[in-house]
């Protein structure tokens, strides 16, 4: 059973969660545990460092001196969840690098759904992710 994680936010008025354009400063992760197009599991966890003021909400990790703090344990959470693949529209050069090193594979998204994401994973269209952001 292949297990992917999306970052995302909650659309209210849509009432569902869509693609976080980063995935170190995404609120939220969808962990899906996938059996079929029609049959998987979401779970939404809370990003570890998402809401912690000694990182500048909404900033790249200030707190730990520049980039590379947030990334770094955000990779390490989500490396406990033993991912098949990431999909992510953005990501920093040291979460992108283990990701990678550690087996898991780092993909872009076409659709901002969940459903159209987990269709797209199975159906092999998600290319990978042509490097971290510069």
């Amino acid at each position: 059973m292949p297990r992917i994680i999306v970052p995302v936010t909650k659309v209210e008025k849509l009432n569902e969660y869509r693609v976080y354009p980063h995935l170190a400063q995404a609120p939220y992760f969808a962990i899906i545990d996938i059996l079929t197009k029609d049959n998987y599991k979401v779970s939404i966890v809370q990003n570890p460092v998402s809401f912690e003021p000694s990182y500048g909400f909404g900033g790249m990790g200030r707190g730990m001196g520049g980039g590379g703090g947030r990334g770094r344990i955000v990779r390490d959470f989500l490396l406990g969840y033993r991912p098949d693949a990431v999909i992510v529209t953005s990501i920093g050069r040291g979460a992108y690098y283990w990701l990678i090193e550690s087996g898991v594979k780092v993909l872009k998204p076409i659709r901002k759904d969940i459903k159209g994401i987990v269709e797209d994973f199975l159906d092999g269209k998600l290319p990978p992710l042509e490097g971290p952001r510069v």
